[in-house]
């Protein structure tokens, strides 16, 4: 089973999320801050890591930055309701795909969710499970 952190200060998003990931396959450990996430990536070795670029209490940016600074390889998803190419930030979106291994933008489908979701998993170097 794969255990997946999902970090998002939106509750419907975190539900929708959830809806997606197949029990039978996917252990979800849902976060309404980064400070939660944060205490939950030093407990817990995940398979990856989903998040929202903007929360309330620390940007998402920052958050990846921080799991990539430690060395922790896993893979990273992050979602925006955003539109970097049309809010003139699209160094924004470059400095995130520095970090991030996906970004995909709300509204997001569950089948573009789990396949990104899943290549991402797929092609993972062996050592990214690191606490």
């Amino acid at each position: 089973m794969k255990k997946i952190l999902v970090l998002d200060d939106d509750e419907f998003i975190l539900t929708m999320i959830i809806a997606a990931l197949d029990p039978a396959f996917y252990q979800v450990v849902t976060c309404l801050t980064v400070a939660e996430a944060e205490r939950h990536m030093a407990e817990t070795a995940f398979d990856a890591v989903i998040s929202d670029v903007s929360l309330p209490d620390k940007d998402g940016l920052a958050f990846v930055k921080d799991i990539r600074a430690a060395g922790n390889q896993v893979p990273i998803l992050m979602i925006s309701g955003e539109d970097f190419s049309k809010s003139g930030k699209s160094h924004t979106l470059n400095t995130i795909c520095l970090y991030a291994n996906e970004v995909l933008g709300k509204p997001i489908t569950k089948g573009k969710l789990l396949s990104t979701l899943n290549e991402m998993m797929d092609n993972a170097p062996v050592n990214t499970k690191i606490k």
